[in-house]
Order: C-alpha cells, then structure tokens, then sequence
C-alpha cells in the first residue's frame, strides 16, 4: 500500500464572507511524513483543479492547509464532492460529498482522521480539529403523522438546551 492513503481530508471550510476564504486541511494519521508532490484537490473528478507542488510533504500525524486563493478555485456552499487524487495512479485517495454548509463554520473528521465529518466547535485549520459543535437550540420533538388524521395537528418542537433565552 501506499504510504499516501494515510492522508485524508480533515477539515474543510465551504461557506465563507471576506476576510475569511475557502480552506481545505488534509491531515497525515500515519507516523512518517510523506510526499504529497503531484497529489491534486478537485471539486471535479475529471479536472485536476490543483497539483501540489513538487517537494511538498505532510509531516507525520501533521496537517497541511491551501485555500481557495491559494488552489485556484472555491468550494460550494451549496454543497458537492471534494476529491483528494493521486494523479500518476489514477486514483481518489480520499473524498467528501457535503452538504449546504452554515457561514464560517467548518466541517471536520472528529477525532482527526476519524471516519464521519461533523460541523466542528471552532475552526482549527491546521491543527487537530476542535470537538463537535454542538447547539443549544434542537429539535426534541416531531409530529407528523397525527392519530387524527388532521394535518393542523401536526407539530415541530424546539427545545433550548442552554442556560440562556435564544
């Protein structure tokens, strides 16, 4: 095996306002540091959008960050699928299909090089990921499908979980 599929996608950034940019963190889980040169971050899977620069190396359990300024073009904050490649295999290392994403928060694997991808409690591009972001207000309770039959009976219930009024 490679020693490039210990480089994951960690943490991403996909819904900004000036100053704040577009960000992509891939992260190194393995112990050694490895050569990324030639590797590419694309949003589509048929244009090697941007090639890391040849001497580029993540070291180990390190992190390596490029914004939208720096690879060329920016995420959507609508959603679609990031891709990390090795370009000379012809191979995804590494992807994530997301979601419409909230402004300025992002998105990261929880802990670093964790399977899942949750919205994180600060943003901690290029260093271990923060915890989840968890928020006071949630929904507790859902009907919708009333015993009567009467649409108006149905209802969402919002719940503050907090020590504050919202």
């Amino acid at each position: 095996p490679s020693p490039l599929r210990s480089v994951v996608i960690s943490e991403f950034l996909a819904h900004t306002d000036p100053p704040l940019v577009d960000t992509v963190e891939l992260y190194n889980h393995s112990n050694q540091a490895v050569d990324l040169s030639g590797c590419v971050l694309t949003d589509d899977p048929n244009t090697n959008k941007f090639v890391l620069p040849s001497g580029t190396s993540i070291p180990a359990r390190g992190f390596l960050i490029y914004d939208e300024t720096q690879m060329g073009f920016a995420l959507s904050a609508a959603g679609e699928t990031l891709y990390f490649k090795n370009p000379s295999l012809s191979r995804v290392l590494d992807a994530v299909r997301f979601e419409a994403q909230a402004n300025g928060v992002s998105m990261g694997r929880y802990p670093d090089g964790a399977a899942d991808f949750y919205p994180m409690a600060t943003r901690t591009l290029g260093t271990s990921n923060s915890g989840i972001g968890i928020h006071d207000i949630v929904i507790n309770e859902i009907m919708f499908d009333p015993i009567s039959g009467n649409s108006d009976d149905e209802y969402v219930e919002l719940y503050n979980r907090g020590a504050n009024p919202v």
